[in-house]
């Protein structure tokens, strides 16, 4: 048997409210859809020319054109972030549901 630290986080979801397991699992699968949608964003942003994806009044403008796409890299890449961090929060609710059947799932 391996050896590690054990540990009882205590996580606040705000905002959120499950009437079922079942709508835990709808969430976790929004939300798994969400970070793909924003890795996909990312992704063209890397492999894209840049004058390709910039709204037209910003074209004439390279330092601009640079500025915004780098705006919307920092933004998608911040996406990420929440979204995993969310998607964390929302499987560690799923697997305490699972292992605790009476649990409320109800906001309080």
């Amino acid at each position: 048997m391996g050896w590690g630290i054990t540990f009882t986080p205590e996580i606040y979801l705000n905002r959120m409210s499950f009437n079922s397991v079942e709508d835990v699992k709808d969430k976790i699968e929004e939300e798994k859809e969400m970070l793909e949608y924003f890795k996909e964003k990312m992704l063209i942003l890397v492999v894209s020319n840049p004058s390709d994806i910039i709204i037209e009044e910003y074209k004439d403008e390279p330092r601009d054109t640079l500025f915004t796409v780098q705006r919307e890299f920092k933004e998608c890449y911040k996406n990420i972030e929440e979204q995993v961090y969310l998607l964390s929060n929302l499987e560690l609710l799923l697997q305490h549901v699972e292992e605790n059947p009476g649990f409320n799932l109800k906001a309080e």
